[in-house]
This record gives C-alpha cells, sequence and structure tokens, in this order.
C-alpha cells in the first residue's frame, strides 16, 4: 500500500491545492504542519537544495522492500496519482 507524506505551511495556496488533490484522489495521506510538527529550520536542513512547501514524499513497499520517494511535484499528470493509488 502505498501513502503520501504531504510536509506543508498553513496558509500556502500551493499546500492547500496539493493536499486537496491528493483527497480528490483518495490516497492515503498524512499532512504535517510546519510550526505543529516540524520546525522550519529542520525543514530547511532536509531540503536544503529546494526549501519550498509543500514537499510531497511518497511510501510504498516494493518486493518487500520499503522505499522513500520524494516528490517534487503531484499535480503534472493523473499519471502519476494512478500509479501510486491501490
Amino acid at each position: 500500500m502505498k501513502k503520501y507524506l504531504v510536509l506543508a505551511k498553513k496558509g500556502c495556496p500551493f499546500c492547500e491545492k496539493a493536499i486537496k488533490f491528493l483527497k480528490d484522489h483518495k490516497v492515503k495521506l498524512n499532512i504535517k504542519y510546519v510550526g505543529d510538527d516540524f520546525t522550519n529550520q529542520e525543514f530547511k536542513q532536509k531540503y536544503q537544495s529546494s526549501p519550498t512547501y509543500p514537499k510531497v514524499i511518497v511510501f510504498e513497499k516494493e518486493k518487500g522492500e520499503k522505499k522513500w520517494k520524494e516528490l517534487e511535484t503531484i499535480m503534472t499528470s493523473d499519471e502519476l496519482i494512478d500509479k501510486h493509488t491501490e
């Protein structure tokens, strides 16, 4: 089963759009907000090359192996969601 983690900032229109998109596609979704679940400094340290919100991360289990995959964007095509929903 694939799950999505969204690292978001409250009031961010791009975050709201990504969350709505995932909810509309009925994927398993966990949302964490800067200030509530992590600090902006922690976020910037982890994502130095692209410290912008939202970050969407897909957790999937393939062939018994667990993998985390970061997605820079989720809304470039519906095909992406189709590949990650079950």
